[in-house]
């Protein structure tokens, strides 16, 4: 699961879809974490793509076996490079570390500061460089 948008140390702010201007719908981690477990078979991982959502993302562990978040403010263009390599990394069938250290790289290359910003947490036991989102055809 991805989210783009705005967040704090503490919430992440849902766009209300209204038409009007808006400050969003603020959501706190614990409901947030509450929806992610509702179903039978949550989201392996959860990347929010949003400022200072690093601090959050030990308290949505559980369940959800992984989560990414920004450990900083993160410029826009910063957090769209990140999601485009991280994506394209994850559809080639690389692991979720190798994705993270893709879009990490791809980010210092382009002299993109916020490149340090991406944070990843584990629940206990999970080996990012082992699990993959996408299986190459060939491997079936």
């Amino acid at each position: 699961m991805h989210f783009s948008g705005h967040g704090n140390e503490s919430v992440i702010v849902f766009d209300t879809g209204a038409e009007e201007h808006n400050d969003g719908q603020p959501v706190h981690a614990g409901p947030f974490k509450n929806a992610l477990e509702a179903p039978d078979e949550p989201p392996i991982l959860i990347v929010l793509n949003a400022c200072n959502s690093a601090h959050q993302l030990t308290s949505l562990l559980g369940k959800v076996r992984m989560a990414i978040g920004m450990s900083d403010s993160i410029a826009d263009v910063d957090a769209i490079t990140f999601a485009t390599r991280f994506y394209r990394t994850l559809a080639e069938g690389q692991s979720i570390s190798a994705a993270i250290a893709s879009a990490r790289a791809d980010m210092e290359l382009n002299g993109l500061p916020d490149h340090d910003l991406p944070a990843l947490v584990t629940a206990e036991g999970i080996d990012p460089t082992t699990i993959r989102l996408i299986i190459p055809a060939e491997e079936h």
